[in-house]
């Protein structure tokens, strides 16, 4: 395992945000699948996908300060942020549909 070098007190406030949305990315993935939603199956597991691009993208730029690990992340936190938002406004406007 890599040893992380932490210079800044704002990098740890960082990382704990963070681990927080990995944590909710994998609670997400697992409650979908129980509920055998195909949807959200697809749309909460490619969601863990990307903020694992990026949780993993920016242990490798804490612990080696490489400048291509941000643009990974930062592809990981905006893959994330599109998918999960289309999951959400798909699954309104799905919800919207039944009501009516």
């Amino acid at each position: 395992m890599a040893q992380v070098r932490i210079t800044h007190p704002t990098i740890l406030l960082h990382i704990v945000v963070a681990a927080g949305v990995l944590i909710a990315a994998a609670a997400a993935a697992i409650t979908s699948v129980g509920r055998a939603d195909r949807w959200w199956i697809a749309v909460s597991g490619t969601g863990l996908a990307f903020v694992l691009l990026a949780f993993g993208s920016g242990v490798e730029y804490v612990d080696s300060s490489q400048k291509n690990a941000l643009s990974y992340m930062s592809i990981g936190w905006t893959g994330a942020v599109i998918v999960y938002g289309a999951g959400w406004y798909l699954g309104r406007r799905k919800e919207r549909r039944q009501a009516a």
